[in-house]
Parts: structure tokens; C-alpha cells; sequence
């Protein structure tokens, strides 16, 4: 669990990645707040973010790849990457919630060395580019931070505002990727 927040603005240097994963992210049905990548999928060659994010995640379940006895334990939001791709997110609109202003950050220091162009396109789409070659060899786990909103309106009409941190990773050899 990633117990910092590391402002991610750095603009991605050079050409951009010709690989992007988008997924979709939503809730369980009949379990509040179990937080899953429901589907997944890959785009190659010149990407625009913004029209692959309008055309959703696609309907195919990611793939999840798991090595026995890992530290720190994969988690249900851990993404297997070890090379540059661009890392698209849609969220399921039965969560109720939307994108922060700023809608990810880094889970630990020297992070925004690793994640650049954080990119929010919509209430309910987000991207950011991942520097996966450069993580090196073996066994990691690279912390980061989805920003949430979930907005709505008490009983008595009076408005309400809160804030959610959702805490993924990349990692390797661990963890989801489009199918």
C-alpha cells in the first residue's frame, strides 16, 4: 500500500509509446468498493488517447498473471508492465464517482520519473504514460495513486464531496494486462 502522494508533471520526453493498454475500472456487483478491472484492452501504432478512451475498454476480461509467494503482494489493480505504453482508465459509470482534477500521482519517491503526462480527458476518462523500460530487471512493484470524486446529495438536499485514493501498481512479472 502506497503511503505517498509524488505530484506527477513531468511531460513525456520524445516520441510517444505505440502501445496503450485501456481498462475499464469499476465495482463488483453486490460488493461496494471492491475496486476491479472489469475489462481491458490493447491499441498499437499512432494512438489518440482521447478517441481510443471515447471508444471504452472493449468487452474482453484482462488477463491476470500471478508468481507464487510475491512481496509486496500483488494487488487487484496491479498492472504487469515492463515496457513504455500508455495507461488509459474509463470508469464504470455505476460508481458514482469521477475523476480528481488531478487524476493519478506517484506511490513513492522517484515516481515522477517513472509516470509522465497525466492527462485527465473527462469526468470519467484519465491517462498517463508509463516509463516501464526503464524499471530494470527482475522483481518490482511501482507504486501509484488513482484520484476519485464521488459526488452526490445527502437526504436533507445538502450536497456532499468526497475524496477517494485508489492504490495500484506496476509490477512485474505480476499482475493484469489487456487479453
Amino acid at each position: 500500500m502506497s503511503r505517498m502522494s509524488v505530484e506527477l508533471t513531468k511531460q513525456w520526453p520524445g516520441a510517444q509509446p505505440q502501445l496503450a493498454w485501456i481498462f475499464s475500472v469499476g465495482e463488483t456487483a453486490g460488493k461496494a468498493l471492491n475496486i476491479v478491472y472489469k475489462n481491458a484492452r490493447s491499441v498499437t501504432g499512432a494512438i489518440n488517447m482521447p478517441a481510443e478512451l471515447a471508444a471504452g475498454a472493449g468487452n474482453k476480461a484482462p488477463v491476470y498473471a500471478s508468481s507464487p509467494n510475491r512481496n509486496p503482494t500483488p494487488t487487484a489493480l496491479s498492472l504487469k508492465a515492463n515496457q513504455d505504453l500508455i495507461l488509459g482508465f474509463v470508469l464504470d459509470a455505476k460508481m458514482g464517482a469521477i475523476f480528481a482534477d488531478a487524476p493519478f500521482s506517484g506511490g513513492y519517491r522517484g515516481a515522477e520519473n517513472d509516470y509522465y503526462s497525466v492527462t485527465r480527458v473527462s469526468d470519467t476518462t484519465a491517462y498517463l504514460v508509463i516509463k516501464g523500460s526503464s524499471f530494470g530487471a527482475g522483481d518490482y512493484s511501482k507504486p501509484f495513486n488513482i484520484h476519485l470524486v464521488a459526488k452526490g446529495t445527502q437526504g436533507n438536499n445538502v450536497a456532499y464531496v468526497t475524496p477517494l485514493i485508489i492504490d495500484p501498481d506496476t509490477r512485474w512479472p505480476d499482475g493484469w494486462g489487456p487479453p
